[in-house]
């Protein structure tokens, strides 16, 4: 069963297939106005980018939130704080030699040696200012950049998605920096730009289910 944050992104693309796709496409490809049909085709793409960004953004840091949660309440470690800590990037100190600071001066970081919760803080921080504030866009690296630190098995990601969907990345990346006019001259084919997102939702939906299946396993704070 899909989450409610994959329905929600469902029924905002739907939304805009509904404003800015043509309802028949024409079987020729030809349209009357093919400038106007082609630049909202155009817009479509950019926006459905948009929104598949911000479902990957979105069900990263929820569920990054949940293991934190279970951290903070219980010291519970799942899968996904582990991948979090593997994946940061952040060097761990080895073992300090003492339990207290050798000097004064080394008294207030001395903590963040000894307790794996200060080793562990600045790990969900980090992370969370890379999705909200440093991630732009859904090419394979984002996404790999927002997925394996949150545990998601890179065995599970289909190649051929990943490859869909860097594809997609960069072309919202040219639509979005190339005049409408040039890119209506490329004949933009707006059934085209459906049957790609529509494509890519079924990539989705199998990240969707594995972010679920990590959430299932990290202990629920609401019912302790």
């Amino acid at each position: 069963m899909p989450s409610e944050r994959y329905s929600q992104l469902a029924a905002q693309l739907a939304t805009l297939r509904t404003h800015l796709l043509p309802d028949p496409f024409e079987e020729t490809g030809l349209y009357e106005d093919e400038e106007k049909v082609a630049t909202s085709a155009l817009a479509y793409r950019v926006l459905a980018h948009a929104e598949i960004e911000a479902f990957f953004e979105d069900r990263s840091l929820e569920l990054a939130n949940l293991a934190r949660a279970a951290w903070e309440a219980s010291a519970h470690i799942s899968r996904v704080s582990l991948c979090l800590m593997a994946f940061s990037g952040k060097m761990m100190a080895d073992a300090p030699d003492s339990l207290e600071p050798p000097s004064e001066n080394k008294r207030r970081a001395w903590p963040a040696l000894l307790n794996i919760g200060e080793r562990l803080r600045p790990v969900f921080t980090s992370f969370s200012t890379y999705v909200r504030t440093e991630n732009h866009g859904v090419k394979e690296k984002n996404l790999l950049s927002m997925l394996l630190p949150i545990g998601i098995d890179p065995t599970r990601l289909d190649p051929t998605f990943m490859i869909e969907v860097d594809s997609f990345g960069s072309m919202r990346g040219h639509a979005a920096h190339t005049s409408s006019r040039a890119g209506v001259r490329r004949a933009i084919d707006p059934k085209e730009e459906l049957n790609r997102v529509e494509s890519l939702l079924v990539g989705i939906a199998a990240i969707d289910e594995q972010i679920d299946e990590l959430a299932n396993e990290i202990p629920d704070q609401a019912s302790d």
